[in-house]
Parts: structure tokens; sequence; C-alpha cells
């Protein structure tokens, strides 16, 4: 979601297409589908710099490189993080609590705390000194456009609107996480070894139903895709044109780059056929032809077979 986040502050839409080794998929399908390659090359393009910049706006505060090096990302130490690799750094599942609690919030951000309140002896509520700090992280229409590319299914939640995100990672040991929000509350679900076997999701609704029942928080709607930005192709163009054959090409035939990926040969081809197709009109004639003879032979009997191997019918 951070990467996606990244790529719709910068202009991007939700259709923007990205190139995942050799499938081009657009960015909502990299994020629903978890593509790893389209992912990294939205990081790429971007940077990691960028991308890191916008996690710690949204709540991301650390991240372990490689080597396990935890980097503090609020104070800029991006030392060692690969945006090839930025969906595999190990992170603190209360940061990602966060981070989606802004998407919740409208791309609000409101800074973690684990103190609800403090009391003096005798009972009554000491009043803070400051308010949390809050500010904005990202656009409201990001917000609501990450919110639209996580929803979940609607009869998940007794037709609540939900949004999250999970996967399953099979190291040593395997570890199962999902990260979802109703507008009310967020919750990082994270799971290892034998509790992993089902995936972070019943983790994750235990938690949440348990919220919901406990609080009584109201179903409420989610808005929707805002419809912002552009449908970039950046992340699946080689200098100015496109695979033909690609799944972008395949769905918008008559764009400019996709025809400019013709190769000469094919350009030739179809000019030469197109050339060759027209055949000339004959010469305006009064003679009459002879009208064939009688035959009594029945016509030869003709068979049609349906093509099945396109483009050669």
């Amino acid at each position: 979601m951070i990467t996606a986040a990244t790529a719709l502050e910068s202009g991007a839409s939700i259709d923007s297409w990205w190139s995942d080794d050799d499938v081009d998929v657009t960015l909502a399908e990299a994020v629903q589908q978890n593509r790893d390659g389209a992912m990294d090359t939205m990081a790429g393009e971007y940077g990691a710099d960028t991308v890191l910049a916008t996690a710690n706006g949204m709540g991301l505060t650390a991240m372990a490189d490689a080597d396990g090096t935890l980097r503090d990302l609020a104070a800029g130490d991006y030392d060692g993080l690969d945006p090839a690799g930025l969906g595999t750094y190990p992170v603190p599942v209360i940061d990602m609590a966060g981070v989606y609690a802004t998407i919740a919030a409208g791309g609000e951000y409101a800074e973690t705390h684990l103190v609800d309140a403090v009391l003096d002896s005798g009972g009554g509520q000491i009043r803070a000194q400051q308010d949390l700090r809050t500010n904005r992280a990202i656009a409201e229409t990001t917000a609501q456009d990450l919110q639209f590319i996580g929803l979940g299914e609607a009869d998940a939640m007794e037709d609540r609107d939900f949004f999250g995100i999970g996967a399953d990672f099979h190291g040593s040991t395997t570890q199962s996480w999902y990260v979802g929000a109703i507008p009310q509350l967020s919750v990082a679900a994270w799971a290892n070894g034998s509790a992993a076997a089902d995936g972070g999701m019943p983790l994750w609704r235990n938690v949440i139903d348990t919220a919901i029942e406990t609080k009584g928080y109201e179903a409420e709607r989610l808005p929707g895709a805002s419809g912002e930005g552009e449908d970039l192709t950046d992340g699946i163009e080689d200098d100015g044109s496109m695979d033909p054959d690609g799944e972008y090409c395949r769905a918008h035939p008559d764009e400019a780059a996709c025809a400019a990926s013709q190769s000469p040969t094919e350009a030739e081809s179809s000019s030469e056929a197109e050339e060759t197709s027209e055949e000339p009109e004959p010469e305006p004639t009064t003679s009459s032809e002879p009208e064939p003879e009688p035959t009594t032979s029945s016509p030869e009997e003709t068979t049609s077979e349906e093509c099945t191997s396109w483009p050669f019918c």
C-alpha cells in the first residue's frame, strides 16, 4: 500500500500500468494480486527515498535492512534499503496498524500512543499538557483510492465495508499477516509458526469483531475510487514504445505507442498487403458472356471447419 500511495501521490491513477516481469498490470491489480515485480518497478520509478519518506509520513517509524540493522526512518536513515526489497524488510507490527489508520482517516496521520489516560490518586483524569500530534500525510483522494484497492468482500463482515491486504512468508518458519481497517479502527495481525497455518485473516477478524461488539461501531460505507490521477504507462514503456502483444496494447490497440512498437517488417507487410489487396476494376464491355451449358452432375460437397488458430484464419 505504501508504494502504491507514493505512485498515487506522484500523479498516477489506480489504472496506471506497471511491468511485472513478463506481464503488465494496473496499479490496482499489482496491489490486489500481490505482484512483487510490479511493486518493485513502481518503487524503482520513484526511488527508495521517496517511498520511505511517504512511509514515514503515514506512520512507519523503522525498518530492518537485509542484515537486520534497524533503520530510523524519521531520521532519514535509508542506508541499505533497496527499492526492490521494500516489501521484504521487517517492520514493526504496530507501525503497520498506524499506516492503515492513516488511510482509514482519509490521509490524516495521528501519532501512535500507548497510554489512553493518566489518573490521579482520586481516580480523576489528569489533563494532557499537549494534544496528540497529527498532520496530513497523504491526500484524501490518495487514501480514498487505497481504501478502494483493498476493499474487502461486502459479505465478509456482515455487509460492513473494510479494506486490507494480507500475505504469507515461507522461510525457516511460516509467517502470515493481515493488516486492515474499518473506518473507525485499524488492526495489524501477525502470526508465526503453527499459528500461521490459517493465515493472518482469522486473527485479524477475532480482534476486529471483538472491538466492533465492545465499542458498538456502526457500519460505515467507504466512498469508493476518487477517479484522480493519470493512467500512466511509464512503468511498461521502453524508449517510448510498448510490447504490442502485452496486456496494455491488447486493451488499447489504437494507442500510438503500441503502433510504434511494430517492427519495420510488420509495418511493410501490412502496407504491402493493403497495396495488393485492391484489384483493378474490369474494363467496360458490351459483349455478352455465353450462358453455361446445362449439366446434370451434382455439385461437389464442401466442408467448413471452425478456425481455432487466429490470426492465421
